[in-house]
């Protein structure tokens, strides 16, 4: 078992020192990224951001409404909303 340990360090060593230390580099990059616990964060903020869309989503229907008494501009934002959003065209137009 330490042989085979020794050889593969043998190769790693050997691809890291052809590659000019990128081997390396993203090795180190991987643990960092590891220690950092970035995955958790980055879906944290998945998380909040998706969750913050739909209130912000009410608030702009809500002031393009008391604004907007045009029905073309309406039904103009209406559709602007649906093609980001596309389930929240019936819950517009209610």
């Amino acid at each position: 078992m330490k042989r085979l340990a020794m050889w593969a360090e043998t190769v790693y060593r050997r691809i890291d020192d052809i590659s000019g230390g990128r081997v390396e580099l993203v090795r180190q990059v991987g643990e960092r990224f590891t220690e950092a616990r970035a995955a958790q964060g980055a879906a944290a903020m998945a998380y909040y951001a998706v969750f913050s869309l739909f209130p912000l989503l009410l608030v702009l229907v809500a002031a393009l409404g008391y604004w907007m008494t045009d029905e073309e501009a309406m039904r103009e934002a209406v559709d602007l909303v649906s093609l980001a959003v596309p389930v929240s065209r019936g819950v517009i137009k209610k």
